[in-house]
């Protein structure tokens, strides 16, 4: 079921990207053009004043600015996590030796053993942060959690076969 899951996301991913081009291509190009409506209308109310039809489009204008740069900001983040997690850094990569692990106790080693419950899937999905890394796979937790109620099933039985 890993490799269903896996094969599941990876061609969602292609459509993902796709979408995302055309809703958030060419991100130069459009806050060009926002910006440049913006000095527009700046530039006719100096000379003439503006109509209120006017005044509404140049605050449109600028919430859509705000979003586009909100968007790229969140989007270099993310580059920037997933760099770190596919890279890593002097950190990564710790050694186990020297190291001393104790013996659990029979009861801590049935509970780190037992089956997980679909309600524990459930809560530490909701509970992870959205914004944290992406997998290798570039789906964060976000998308996890915004689409859990489609997944849930297939990664339950990917935890059942992993057991």
């Amino acid at each position: 079921m890993g490799f269903i899951l896996k094969e599941k996301l990876k061609s969602i991913k292609g459509v993902i990207k796709e979408w995302n081009a055309l809703t958030y291509g060419e991100v130069e190009e459009k806050k060009k053009l926002l910006i440049k409506g913006i000095a527009d209308l700046d530039l006719k109310s100096e000379v003439s004043g503006l109509v209120e039809e006017e005044v509404v489009e140049r605050k449109k204008l600028f919430e859509d600015l705000w979003v586009l740069l909100k968007n790229v900001d969140s989007l270099d983040f993310q580059r920037s996590r997933y760099k770190w997690l596919k890279e890593g850094d002097s950190n990564s990569h710790p050694t186990l030796d020297g190291i001393d692990f104790p013996l659990l106790a029979e009861d801590k080693v049935e509970a780190l053993t037992a089956i997980f419950t679909m309600e524990e899937l459930t809560e530490v999905v909701k509970g992870c942060d959205g914004s944290k890394s992406p997998r290798p796979d570039g789906f964060n937790f976000a998308f996890i959690k915004e689409f859990w109620y489609l997944m849930k099933g297939e990664v339950r039985i990917m935890f059942d076969q992993f057991h």
